[in-house]
């Protein structure tokens, strides 16, 4: 989304100088195109495609960050939202649970983003040699134009099939396996990690990835098989009568 932000508020510059554009309307995840609309002066709205339940605490997630100390699961009493019936801490949305007892096992080791990361320039620095994803289609893109392998670690969605594709087909990924309980446990990652980064299967997967980049790029030049096929799909949808 942040790469897009200069053609977007190019044409949203467009709209505003030739229309009568008084609204732009974005879901979750493009939260970063509201200070465009602002700049020129467009009222801006998010559609969250949800319930008015985790609307609520969404809207609310900051003030009841201030007022609770402990993690949400040991609430003695159900959290009361808004517009909401009071609902136990334990049924809150997963990516809010563990707020602080994982901070607190791990403030030796490694660092936290507690929010939204700029993943891409995190794979572009120097010092990133590995990337552990759960293999989710822009972070598997994210990571071939940086040239950073993988250790794929699907969790739902298509991210299983990506899995696949990264570590059987492309071979740019490690898996790691699960015991007979069906959980990664942490000597398996550990074994992983350091076959990535010093293995000599891990060699092969930098090596693949290496190649898999120089592809990319090429695919992405001015004359690579993606830029003439956006280009030809263009054609096509002007060359249509009512477009």
């Amino acid at each position: 989304m942040t790469r897009s932000l200069p053609s977007l508020r190019d044409v949203l510059t467009s709209l505003v100088a030739t229309t009568r554009l008084v609204a732009l309307l974005v879901g979750p995840f493009g939260t970063d195109a509201l200070d465009v609309a602002k700049e020129l002066k467009v009222s801006p709205y998010i559609f969250y495609p949800t319930n008015a339940l985790v609307l609520s605490l969404v809207l609310n997630l900051p003030k009841l960050d201030e007022t609770v100390s402990c993690e949400h699961r040991d609430l003695p009493e159900p959290v009361k939202l808004p517009g909401c019936i009071p609902i136990h801490g334990r049924d809150l949305i997963d990516p809010i649970q563990d707020r602080t007892s994982f901070i607190k096992r791990t403030k030796e080791q490694g660092l936290v983003v507690p929010s939204w990361a700029p993943q891409a320039q995190v794979l572009g620095h120097n010092s990133t040699g590995g990337f552990l994803s759960h293999c989710g289609w822009n972070s598997t893109l994210e990571s071939i134009m940086q040239g950073i392998p993988k250790i794929a670690w699907p969790l739902f969605a298509e991210q299983r099939m990506n899995a696949i594709l990264l570590t059987e087909v492309l071979k740019v990924a490690l898996r790691p396996k699960a015991n007979e309980k069906g959980l990664v446990d942490q000597e398996e990652i550990a074994n992983v990690r350091k076959g990535l980064m010093v293995g000599e299967e891990g060699k092969k997967v930098h090596s693949h990835m290496k190649n898999l980049k120089i592809a990319a790029e090429k695919a992405l030049s001015p004359n690579g098989s993606s830029a003439k096929a956006l280009a030809d799909l263009a054609s096509q949808w002007r060359n249509q009568p009512d477009f």
